[in-house]
């Protein structure tokens, strides 16, 4: 198995890949301080209560009270900022940093973004369409 680091598709010198660095930022935040970091197992709660739970989404399950959770629709957009353990958000940003650059500069900053968030948006209807009364918690930015 090859692990990119980088790429050879040449970018403009100015360019700056704001949307990218900034992405990566908000994993890596999300990942150290509100799902435990990188010596402690990923908080349960945390991925239950921001996670995509494909029954919870459809309605035909909820969570439980106690937990602290956002709107079953908003987790279509903040489960991308989950990660299962370290060695899922690394991979995920090592993607991101190696392609992420190329497509903001060919899309522009806004469309990048609007690329992202909505790719990770069909990956998560994808799944959940295909998984309906599924329980599991959908996390990770891959489908982004």
């Amino acid at each position: 198995m090859a692990i990119p680091i980088a790429d050879e598709n040449p970018t403009h010198k100015n360019h700056k890949s704001y949307i990218t660095i900034g992405l990566i930022a908000i994993n890596v935040v999300v990942y150290l301080f509100f799902q435990g970091g990188i010596f402690a197992e990923v908080d349960p709660i945390i991925t239950i209560g921001f996670g995509l739970i494909p029954s919870v989404l459809w309605g035909n399950n909820y969570i439980d009270e106690t937990i602290f959770s956002i709107a079953a629709d908003l987790t279509l957009i903040s489960y991308m900022f989950l990660h299962g353990g370290l060695m899922h958000m690394v991979s995920n940003m090592l993607i991101l940093w190696v392609f992420g650059d190329n497509i903001e500069l060919a899309l522009g900053r806004a469309q990048y973004l609007l690329f992202y968030i909505l790719g990770g948006v069909a990956a998560a209807l994808l799944q959940a369409i295909m998984l309906m009364d599924s329980e599991l918690t959908l996390e990770g930015a891959s489908g982004a």
